[in-house]
């Protein structure tokens, strides 16, 4: 038996090897030549898996992969690839089996968790890991995870079987709570429905387990530093700390006066390489924050660039966990608070996106694009719009490629943000 597997496993890693030279997974190109059969397997693995589960959560685990795969529509050759390489993880007789609930309990796997969004009806998910000796009974502390810019978050399969085709982890940060990693959409920032996504996400770990609400932690790496500062400014009295791993806050430079203000009363942990081009903007927010009466915020810095260091999350998280927040607010509270939105999907812009605009009462509004001199180069909606959900199809039409800022004026409320057009 453990020849076949090994067999197995050099026969995937092999065809893994040749697939993405030959099509390239990144690139994420469709093929009609998809190995059904081994999605088939998989699935059906899936299946019995879920049947036979000693738990529901266990159960609600197998079930959410099967949701992810079939939310996919119609599987890319990329996607198969994928698959055959987490398969021999589910082998019941390899180390760190993702069959055997103990491989969970032990934090060397992670659970796959999804839903159905009460936003968009899309399928949407995030990846958990156990609290170390967890015990189903007892409230324990929760740290959300937001991931950088990344093209595995690109597409949901890989990115919901990214830590199967790696080596079971056994590093100690967040160990005496849940980890929730929210795939987000993949790379929108954190904005508009990826933003949504995190809220969601809290609200369908809260329904499966108990979450001591004095201890929620929001922390994220570059792309997902920049969704930390944006999320805690808006509701800070929901979290007790948060860690801004280089965070990349250049892509809305908002340090105005009241996100400052909301921040300035939560312990806040920067890290960032002296050698990373985000190292400036960082100890810019740090100065803020310290400059308004933040006492708690500490800033580190180590030699490298934009690296994503184990040894630096652990330490962050040995300092965040200090913290509880007494006067807690609920999320559902917090996200209530956000009067308006706007949503452009896709971002980036290829050639024609949605912009939806969700407005809490009846108003005019004007959605005004700028490139990076401040100079206003489109006008994408200027009338009245009714209260709740408008949906505009909007053309960039002869616009160059690059980074642009959107600006949404509603009377005196006003929502800014990045729109990325590339060729």
């Amino acid at each position: 038996m453990k020849i076949q597997i090994n067999f197995l496993i050099l026969f995937v890693l092999f065809n893994t090897l040749v697939s993405n030279f030959l099509f390239g997974i990144e690139k994420e190109k469709t093929s009609d030549m998809v190995y059904s059969d081994d999605v088939s397997t998989f699935k059906s693995l899936l299946k019995s898996l879920n049947k036979n589960a000693d738990n529901k959560l266990f159960a609600l685990h197998f079930q959410s992969m099967l949701d992810v795969i079939e939310a996919k529509g119609k599987l890319t050759r990329s996607d198969t690839v994928l698959i055959q390489a987490t398969l021999p993880v589910f082998a019941s007789s390899v180390s760190g089996s993702a069959s055997l609930w103990s491989s969970y309990l032990n934090r060397g796997r992670q659970l796959t968790i999804a839903w159905v969004s009460q936003t968009d009806g899309e399928v949407s998910f995030f990846r958990l890991r156990l609290p170390r000796n967890w015990n189903p009974d007892k409230s324990y502390p929760l740290y959300i995870e937001l991931h950088g810019l990344w093209n595995v978050a690109d597409n949901p399969i890989e990115f919901m079987t990214y830590a199967y085709r790696n080596e079971p982890s056994w590093s100690y940060e967040f160990e005496d709570g849940y980890q929730l990693l929210p795939w987000g959409r993949g790379n929108l920032w954190y904005q508009g429905i990826s933003e949504t996504d995190i809220w969601e996400g809290i609200e369908k770990i809260e329904n499966l387990v108990k979450i001591d609400q004095s201890r929620k932690y929001l922390t994220g790496h570059s792309m997902g530093g920049f969704g930390v500062w944006s999320i805690a400014a808006k509701s800070a009295d929901v979290w007790a700390a948060i860690g801004i791993h280089a965070g990349a806050l250049w892509y809305s430079s908002d340090f105005s006066a009241d996100k400052i203000e909301n921040l300035s009363k939560l312990p806040t942990y920067f890290v960032v390489g002296t050698s990373d081009g985000l190292y400036s903007i960082n100890l810019q927010a740090y100065n803020l924050l310290r400059d308004a009466g933040n006492w708690n915020v500490k800033f580190v810095s180590f030699p490298g660039g934009h690296d994503y260091l184990i040894e630096n999350v652990e330490n962050m998280y040995m300092w965040l966990k200090m913290f509880k927040n007494e006067n807690y607010t609920g999320f559902l509270d917090s996200k209530e608070r956000c009067k308006n939105s706007v949503l452009i999907c896709p971002n980036p812009v290829w050639s024609v996106a949605s912009i939806h605009i969700n407005l809490k009462k009846s108003g005019y509004a004007q959605l005004y694009l700028y490139d990076n001199y401040g100079k206003k180069v489109a006008t994408l909606i200027n009338k009245n719009l009714n209260m709740g959900e408008t949906v505009i199809s909007w053309s960039r039409g002869n616009l160059q490629s690059g980074i642009y800022t959107y600006s949404l004026e509603i009377g005196q409320d006003k929502i800014t943000g990045k729109l990325v057009l590339y060729k």
